[in-house]
């Protein structure tokens, strides 16, 4: 007769067995490790307890000393397990009144829910795409991402998308409204500081304030902003608090908005002259847009410049002479080749690219029609020479040095030739700046955000040691690519760039250089930059993406540099985060999520690292292309540097022409310097850390683990100084005679291009122009965009191929959003 015993863990120990341990099966045998295969008797909790087997999912949590080289516990998935069906209904034809019942399993790519089942404290869950997507469903967006549910946020998006997408033809361009409007034709098509500047109802305001003020009404909010002291320091705050919160004021009351721009200094970049000059610390650049009817206007009913509602009084008249002057020197130059007088000392001083493409006139007789204010609709944008825009930027730079130690906050719109050497050389040189403010500047990109943040960390670095205030504010906006303003084949809206790319590298990058960003902005306490609804998260917003690509991979960043400790629930919760966090890099790049699970998740997922041999910054193999991995440490490239490379090698709209034309400024500059790197922020070290700490220009030995090989032009190093250029004295003078001419020649070089182009001249004119002008009229409302290659390889997205995308993603669940012809019976969401 079998013993009784009292309790099992008499039983236990009479077997050798320890207590709340089941006694060894007999002939048991020793098996190997495996990850998958561990065997759960060894097994126990926190609590000490064995862990509850979990029959519906079949995992079991292993013992946490059995671990992986980075710390996530092996855990095994029993044989038994069973998967849950989901319960989508399909509604049948009208009129049936029936529903059929559809399973499908959790790993197929149908639309569907999973039966939710809160897990167990110890437990591993399966995560994979489709379970990321139910979480974001069921808890949305983190606060600091957007306050918008997923429904409301992909409406927006998708209003957004449809806007951008649709341009009126050629034909019809100067008849489409052209949104906000200011005084005497100055328009823009977005609310800018130049339109909310000025705008007319704020102008009739100043005047109805300043005579409220002068009868003695200087009670409440508007008599303290026109109060010295206050005011001042009211205006800084406000206008340091970036763009948005300046647009807010300027729409709530004008009278406030009126009483902040009388005492700032506002500076009309064109004009070349303060439009108000007040006694604070705000300095304000706005390129205010005219159209070619106001300087035409102006001239006729205005000559004298006598009218003070006249928006280009005073200076158009200059403008109108300059630019029948770039005529003129062509008609003059044409002829002297004509007459073979080749040593003539204009022809001598002159570019050889502008002398053969003059020479290439057939006759200058009728070219005069061709200039702006004779040819072109009054409706369409004025279009400044280069020669005028070198010297606004030259009057600029000696107006910032002369008021070098009172600006403290600086704002910069839409500035021609404004990249970000010219930025360097300004901040450097303006010793008491607390904020500065870029946007939609044409020479500085995205891209760009990264040697930006580099700068102003090297120049806190230097007032810390100096006792100066340091620069904890940076609003910023790059300049968005919106694509030929009208339809045609070629016409497209890409955000990042001009034309296609790779895509390849284009996703990869956008989300590496976003990456860096972040994590440097974050580390440096730099407010703004990543502030909801701000500039910069608007931009991201409207580049042509998958819709919850930006959204889902900072929610993911959020969680991830947030999560503290090494705990079980931690390393889930990190895994989860970083699964996210890599979803919009792969998604539509890498398709293979239903291979995701469980390998991939547990055991190869943040596991490669790679260091760039162009920024020496290591980081997860997925911001590589995937042609590159395996290149060689000399040759491996991250797409971030790639893409930065590309940016500054666009040639569209004169860029390389323009930036070349700077250099002469900057005579000891060299492109492949390296910059004071920023730090990054330490909890993101596991996916991105500065191995390379020692680096060197091409060309240098060095013994370094990775040999450098920058790819990008981003070097803000052996700058003249603010001084330098704005004293206009010795050496500055004869500098800024060379640019002036380089800006001349420019201006000669566009205008026969397009001279050319215009008449289509015939033969050998064709061939000649495509390698002169490949995107036909340079630096014009005509200048085309390239059309998309016919590869294997997907180019660079519009809205219609991310739409496309998207749709596809959504049927397979692996983006927010109904299916089509599919009723979701429930959506319990994730767990």
């Amino acid at each position: 007769m079998a013993k009784k015993w009292a309790n099992r863990s008499q039983k236990a120990k009479a077997n050798g067995q320890p207590d709340n341990q089941p006694a060894a099966a007999p002939g048991a045998q020793a098996q190997e490790e495996n990850p998958l295969q561990q065997r759960s008797e060894n097994v126990t909790t926190e609590s000490g307890q064995p862990p509850r087997k979990n029959l519906t999912k079949g995992i079991t949590l292993p013992d946490p000393s059995r671990t992986h080289p980075d710390g996530i516990p092996k855990i095994r998935i029993k044989e038994t397990s069973k998967i849950v069906p989901r319960r989508i209904t399909k509604t049948l034809p009208k009129g049936t009144g029936q529903t059929r019942l559809v399973k499908r399993n959790e790993n197929s790519y149908g639309p569907g829910t999973i039966a939710a089942r809160k897990p167990q404290k110890d437990e591993i869950e399966i995560y994979g795409i489709v379970q990321s997507t139910q979480r974001l469903e069921k808890f949305g967006f983190r606060p600091e991402v957007t306050l918008l549910s997923t429904s409301d946020y992909y409406k927006a998006w998708e209003k957004m998308a449809k806007a951008r997408s649709s341009k009126p033809s050629r034909a019809d361009l100067y008849d489409v409204a052209d949104g906000i409007q200011g005084a005497l034709g100055l328009r823009s098509r977005e609310s800018t500081l130049a339109t909310l500047v000025f705008n007319p109802s704020t102008s009739m305001g100043r005047r109805y304030i300043k005579t409220a003020v002068k009868g003695g009404d200087q009670t409440g909010l508007l008599g303290l902003l026109y109060t010295g002291g206050i005011g001042s320091t009211l205006g800084e705050q406000i206008f340091a608090s970036g763009l948005k919160t300046v647009q807010s004021l300027a729409l709530a009351s004008l009278k406030a908005w009126d009483a902040i721009v009388s005492a700032s200094n506002i500076w009309n970049f064109l004009s070349r002259d303060f439009h108000s000059q007040g006694h604070n610390g705000v300095f304000l650049v706005v390129t205010p847009e005219y159209t070619v009817g106001d300087f035409l206007r102006a001239r006729d009913l205005d000559p004298l410049s006598l009218n003070p509602t006249n928006p280009v009084r005073g200076w158009f008249n200059k403008v109108i002479d300059e630019e029948l002057e770039i005529f003129t020197t062509i008609n003059k130059v044409h002829d002297l080749l004509e007459k073979n007088q080749l040593d003539h000392a204009l022809i001598a001083s002159m570019s050889p690219s502008t002398v053969t493409v003059i020479s290439e006139l057939s006759t200058t007789k009728d070219i005069w029609r061709h200039r702006q204010f004779v040819w072109t609709d009054p409706r369409a944008m004025f279009e400044p020479q280069h020669r005028m825009l070198g010297n606004c930027l030259k009057t600029m730079i000696r107006k910032l040095y002369q008021h070098r130690q009172g600006v403290k906050v600086l704002h910069f719109e839409k500035t021609p030739l404004l990249d970000r050497r010219v930025l360097a050389i300004i901040l450097r040189g303006l010793p008491e700046v607390t904020m500065i403010g870029i946007y939609d500047c044409p020479l500085i990109h995205f891209g760009d955000v990264i040697c930006i943040l580099d700068l102003v960390h090297e120049i806190n670095l230097s007032r810390r040691e100096s006792g100066l205030p340091i620069i904890d504010s940076f609003d910023f906006r790059p300049h968005y690519e919106k694509g030929m303003p009208f339809d045609e084949a070629n016409s497209a809206c890409y955000g990042l760039t001009w034309d296609p790319l790779r895509l390849e590298v284009v996703q990869r990058g956008f989300y590496n250089i976003i990456l860096k960003a972040f994590l440097k902005s974050r580390a440096m306490n730099l407010k703004l930059l990543f502030d909801k609804d701000g500039p910069f998260r608007d931009f991201l917003f409207q580049v042509p993406n998958l819709p919850f690509g930006v959204p889902c991979f900072l929610d993911a960043l959020y969680r991830y540099v947030e999560i503290q400790g090494d705990s079980f629930s931690a390393q889930r919760e990190r895994r989860r985060a970083l699964f996210d966090l890599l979803k919009p890099i792969r998604l539509h790049l890498d398709d293979a999520f239903d291979k995701d699970w469980p390998s991939w998740y547990l055991n190869e997922m943040g596991k490669t690292l790679i260091t760039c041999a162009s920024c020496g910054y290591e980081t997860l193999g997925e911001f590589y292309p995937v042609d590159i991995r395996n290149a060689g440490p000399d040759h491996t490239i991250c797409a971030g540097c790639s893409l930065q490379r590309w940016f500054d090698k666009q040639a569209h709209h004169l860029r390389l022409v323009k930036l070349d034309n700077l250099k002469v400024l900057f005579t000891a500059w060299e492109a492949y310097d390296f910059n004071l790197y920023a730090p990054v922020d330490a909890g993101a070290s596991a996916i991105l850390n500065l191995k390379v700490e020692r680096i060197t220009k091409p060309g240098d030995t060095a013994q370094l683990h990775h040999k450098q090989n920058k790819m990008h032009f981003d070097s803000l190093q052996n700058l003249p100084s603010l001084e330098k250029l704005g004293d206009l004295s010795g050496d500055s003078e004869l500098i800024w005679r060379k640019f002036m001419f380089e800006c001349e020649q420019t201006d000669l070089f566009c205008r026969v291009v397009r001279l050319l182009c215009a008449k289509k001249k015939p033969g050998r004119g064709d061939k000649f122009l495509t390698s002169f002008a490949p995107s036909h009229t340079p630096d014009h409302v005509d200048e085309m965009q390239k059309a998309r290659l016919r590869t294997y390889e997907r180019q660079s997205h519009d809205f219609k191929t991310v739409m496309d995308a998207h749709v596809g993603h959504v049927e397979k669940r692996w983006a927010p959003g109904a299916p089509k012809g599919l009723k979701l019976t429930s959506l319990p969401g994730f767990w």
